[in-house]
């Protein structure tokens, strides 16, 4: 299947503008228009995201239909995949919501009787490896996935030079790259233990994908493997042997600590998602002048993490289920696909043909194709549950083990239990 196609850098602006004009005729000619003047309302954490869907109603790319979105801060968006709706401070009740990639989302939206049946989605064209970010345990699939993204390390090259660090190839080398940034008087690598999400789904997929094979992590997801597995255990182990070079208590930082310490150029490096390494991120508002690169965590794979950043999901209580369907299958399109990594910066879950100008966007695709970890193991179906899913049993752990209140053994069995008590395909292969 073919991801995408990239142009030069130099390709002309007035043939992206033309082509992205076709795109949305075509896109306009197959969408069935829903009733007039329907004004649906969705829900992000994302700041990018309430541009990108200004810019599509203004410009009334969808038929009849005007999708508004409310930004709520990330520190209180874990009320929406409760469905307390009532709880935010908001205006209007959604009809849509934006899902973040860990399964327990849509396990709980689902229990809760929340989301809306979409059985005639357009999944041709999105990409597979997306479609477990909105698709349930029962393997029905709810919405579409947006912003295939790189988990990774990304390092501040000012600090870098200055310091005279180089990016590591091997994992001796990234010993000693730690080393010489404590010797040089910054934190080598800032964690923010305190974000659950980040921790499960940034430190644990990045961990995994430079230091535990993909077959084992298979192995895990469908139960033929354990998570006392001594592979996993010895991965735990190196993030403990590299505490000594985070930052003071990292149990306790959160994600904003993260961003201000490596912004300001205190820390040499961080794990995070592509979206940092955007000039639009915050970061970049922190530091106007921050250059910042990536590297895959080295080890014996060396890969990057790869998955769908969340879901579109449409919400049972709308009064309008044909316009939120519409808006959808608009998601899907070719035009929402060229628009959204024009204006978020997002490599789209599409597998068509793209025009990629920015060489940020596509060294990154290259990477997400080329050196992507195959398994994304918190919004993988086989591990969630309504109360008890893989990625809190993470955060949960991780967090642990930052402040030296397990060791990775224990940590390790207690992920494993965990899984145990949920129906995990592995409990009695792994039972202990």
């Amino acid at each position: 299947m073919t991801f995408m196609t990239y142009l030069a850098p130099q390709t002309p602006p007035q043939l992206r503008t033309k082509a992205l004009l076709l795109f949305v005729w075509v896109s306009l000619l197959v969408v069935t228009p829903a009733t007039a003047s329907t004004t649906l309302h969705l829900l992000t954490w994302r700041a990018s995201d309430v541009q990108l869907w200004r810019y599509i109603a203004d410009h009334e790319m969808i038929p009849d239909v005007r999708v508004t979105a409310t930004l709520i801060p990330i520190e209180a968006y874990d009320a929406v995949r409760r469905g307390e709706f009532d709880t935010l401070e908001i205006d209007v009740q959604p009809d849509m919501v934006q899902t973040q990639a860990a399964l327990g989302w849509l396990n709980t939206l689902s229990n809760l009787n929340l989301l809306l049946p979409l059985p005639n989605l357009s999944l041709e064209a999105v990409l597979p490896s997306g479609l477990s970010t909105v698709m349930g345990a029962d393997g029905q699939v709810f919405g579409i996935p947006f912003g295939m993204q790189m988990a990774t390390v990304i390092y501040n090259k000012a600090v870098f030079d200055a310091s005279g660090l180089k990016v590591p190839t091997s994992s001796d080398s990234w010993e000693s790259l730690l080393k010489q940034a404590d010797n040089a008087g910054v934190i080598p690598l800032f964690v923010a233990g305190n974000a659950g999400w980040w921790v499960s789904q940034m430190f644990h997929e990045t961990l995994f994908a430079g230091r535990v094979s993909s077959s084992l992590a298979t192995g895990l997801v469908a139960g033929t493997a354990c998570f006392n597995d001594p592979l996993v255990v010895q991965a735990l182990s190196d993030v403990v042997s590299w505490k000594r070079y985070m930052n003071d208590k990292p149990a306790l930082a959160s994600y904003q600590d993260m961003q201000s310490a490596f912004a300001l150029g205190d820390a040499a490096m961080i794990i995070d998602g592509q979206w940092s390494t955007n000039p639009a991120s915050p970061l970049f508002q922190l530091s106007p002048q921050l250059s910042v690169g990536t590297f895959p965590l080295p080890g014996p794979n060396g890969a990057v993490a790869s998955f769908a950043t969340g879901g579109y999901v449409g919400l049972n209580r709308t009064a309008s289920p044909d316009a939120v369907a519409q808006v959808m299958n608009f998601i899907a399109s070719e035009a929402f696909a060229q628009l959204s990594m024009d204006l978020t910066g997002d490599i789209p879950a599409f597998s068509g043909k793209l025009v990629i100008n920015d060489p940020r966007l596509a060294e990154i695709a290259d990477q997400i194709v080329g050196n992507g970890y195959p398994v994304h193991m918190v919004a993988a179906p086989q591990l969630g549950h309504a109360t008890l899913s893989l990625d809190s049993l993470l955060a949960t752990g991780y967090r642990q083990l930052l402040a030296g209140q397990v060791t990775p053994e224990e940590m390790a069995a207690a992920v494993q239990l965990g899984l145990n008590t949920t129906g995990y395909a592995g409990a009695v292969l792994c039972d202990i």
